[in-house]
């Protein structure tokens, strides 16, 4: 599944499909920030937990900045900014508090792009 899904961001941004391979990578991490962040709410947080989860910030800031750069839809751009202030605000040491932050925001963006 991991091979296809490069696959396939490989195909879009190769067929220029750059707002539909953005739109992709931007489902694919908020939803798994979502699903995460709500497992991570419900146990005791460890340190290799919260690496992983920490290593989405780069792709949250390079989301980012390709949003800004196609002039991308405003309220995804939002989203992935407040996603980023709570990756620098807990500088990889979540605290419950932080996860439930992030949760919260991931599950807006979900609930408004669901609708």
């Amino acid at each position: 599944m991991y091979d296809q899904y490069f696959m396939m961001e490989d195909y879009l941004k190769s067929n220029a499909k750059l707002e539909v391979a953005a739109n992709v990578m931007v489902g694919g991490i908020m939803e798994s920030l979502f699903i995460s962040t709500a497992q991570l709410l419900e146990v005791e947080v460890t340190s290799e937990a919260t690496s992983i989860l920490y290593g989405q910030k780069q792709a949250i800031s390079d989301l980012i900045g390709v949003y800004k750069d196609m002039e991308g839809n405003e309220s995804v751009i939002d989203a992935l900014v407040s996603v980023q202030t709570v990756f620098e605000k807990s500088s990889a040491d979540f605290t419950k508090e932080d996860l439930n932050a992030l949760h919260e925001i991931v599950k807006t963006f979900h609930d408004e792009i669901a609708v």
